[in-house]
């Protein structure tokens, strides 16, 4: 069922989500999870773009912690890339829905949409529902 849907979205992934996922304690996940990201899209970005809306989310008054760095960079490049879904395990900062306002808006001054924040459960309860 979940491979028909499969071929609605393109799956992006950046090498810092393969750096995180190297780091996962569990090397079976670990070798689960590379196995599937390798058959993903890593699109290259400008590096200033990114960083000039990862430093906005991560503002004293942004929804992120300043030491969240690769959170707000994933976010900055799913906005970037025009990603409908980032799908994320992190509920602590980026799939909360008490930031989520604070996060569009701030997406939003700098010219992008922001995409919806689930986590891979939710998102496949939605498609599969």
């Amino acid at each position: 069922m979940v491979g028909a849907y499969r071929r609605r979205y393109f799956v992006v992934t950046s090498d810092a989500t393969l750096q995180e996922c190297r780091r996962y304690p569990n090397p079976r996940i670990v070798r689960l999870r590379l196995r599937y990201l390798a058959k993903t899209s890593r699109p290259r970005l400008l590096i200033s773009e990114v960083n000039a809306l990862s430093t906005a989310l991560r503002q004293p008054h942004g929804p992120l912690p300043s030491a969240e760095l690769l959170d707000a960079n994933h976010l900055a490049a799913a906005a970037i890339l025009g990603c409908g879904f980032l799908l994320t395990w992190n509920q602590k900062h980026l799939a909360n829905p008490f930031s989520r306002g604070r996060i569009d808006t701030i997406i939003k001054e700098h010219g992008y949409e922001a995409p919806t924040i689930v986590t891979p459960e939710q998102f496949l309860q939605a498609i599969l529902k």
